[in-house]
């Protein structure tokens, strides 16, 4: 999204810069073969400042993909106990080649 937001910033013109924001995402996931649930986070960059409500359902959805493209991409993924961050607690790295399916219960933003 930043890169997007970049190109805009660009296209205006060097008048007018965009203000952006970054935006965490807690993400509550059931893990295969009975690990249970955890949560794991993901930061949305380049968020404009003054983005409309109306469009925070995109943000929400790149927060998304963000995470199955993890999926895609890594071996390794961290996780914590659901609601739990590292604050509160050492991850735990689950091998994602190990598991048998992973379904995304729940996405909140963070505030």
């Amino acid at each position: 999204m930043s890169n997007k937001v970049t190109k805009m910033a660009k296209d205006i013109g060097e008048k007018e810069q965009v203000k952006t924001k970054n935006i965490n995402y807690q993400i509550d996931v059931e893990l295969g073969n009975g690990l249970g649930k955890f949560s794991t986070y993901m930061t949305v960059t380049g968020v404009p400042e003054d983005l409309p409500e109306a469009y925070m359902d995109t943000v929400k959805a790149a927060a998304e993909r963000q995470f199955a493209q993890a999926l895609n991409e890594r071996t390794f993924l961290e996780f914590y106990n659901v609601g739990k961050t590292s604050k509160d607690e050492q991850p735990t790295f689950y091998n994602m080649r190990d598991i048998g399916w992973v379904t995304i219960k729940e996405i909140k933003e963070i505030k």
